[in-house]
């Protein structure tokens, strides 16, 4: 990387390229058998870098932009590892400040920002699914955001600021972020290796899940058609939420500002 001052320290510039190559990268995968977890991918890789300017042309202006670019490639088998890179390839952001001149002895001065950020196409769900894979592929998206501040206010022998701001100034409602609901609460439901390793189910029942009660009353009581009736149930319940999902799961859009 490099780091430097230019034009009498009115211009800085940072800028680095990076290389990574690890190999047994512990990832997310889910399984209807085993529900959500975590294994070890074979590898992952990435080279991208990143270049920041931030100009100063006088004492009241200031301009930044930055640059990243991300090339990520991880294991590509979906058995021994994922397939999805959630980091978008490129991203932008664009700023500008105004600060006044000073509006009192104290020092007070106003403080106008404006601020610019691009994100690329990117995926928001690491298990590919073809059933959901247009409703977590995201689009691209361009967002505005200002704040507007009155700086070093003396407040009983202090100092404070005081800001008001505005985010997503032009209301985009492109959608930033979404997750597969199948197969995660399908997750949730068939939790059972944290409870069973860290609380046993307490203190109390406070920790107990389904998945770990079915373990009890089967495995360790030798209750097993208590178990398979209690397996069954779960079954049902997994079932009418999976296909409530896919019957409305078209009609949802989650917007995060």
């Amino acid at each position: 990387g490099v780091k430097a001052d230019l034009l009498d320290k009115t211009l800085r510039i940072n800028a680095a390229g990076f290389v990574t190559r690890r190999k047994n990268v512990q990832t997310l995968s889910f399984s209807a058998a085993s529900g959500t977890f975590l294994f070890s991918s074979p590898f992952g890789n990435e080279e991208g870098f990143e270049v920041e300017l931030t100009a100063k042309p006088s004492a009241n202006f200031t301009f930044n932009a930055s640059y990243g670019y991300l090339h990520q490639k991880l294991a590509a088998d979906p058995v021994n590892g994922p397939v999805n890179s959630l980091a978008p390839k490129n991203t932008l952001s664009v700023g500008a400040q105004y600060d006044s001149p000073a509006l009192n002895n104290e020092g007070t001065y106003a403080s106008f920002r404006i601020d610019g950020f691009f994100k690329d196409k990117r995926l928001s769900d690491p298990i590919q699914n073809a059933s959901t894979l247009n409703l977590t592929t995201l689009p691209s998206r361009f967002d505005i955001n200002a704040r507007l501040s009155l700086m070093e206010i003396p407040v009983g022998g202090s100092k404070v600021n005081a800001s008001v701001w505005v985010q997503n100034l032009t209301n985009n409602q492109k959608l930033d972020f979404a997750r597969n609901l199948t197969t995660n609460v399908i997750g949730v439901f068939q939790i059972f290796d944290e409870p069973f390793l860290l609380t046993s189910g307490g203190p109390g029942s406070a920790t107990r899940t389904v998945a770990l009660e079915i373990y009890e009353r089967a495995f360790l009581q030798t209750k097993i058609g208590y178990g398979a009736t209690i397996s069954f149930a779960l079954f049902l319940i997994i079932l009418a939420v999976t296909v409530f999902q896919f019957v409305g799961q078209k009609k949802w859009v989650n917007y995060d500002y």
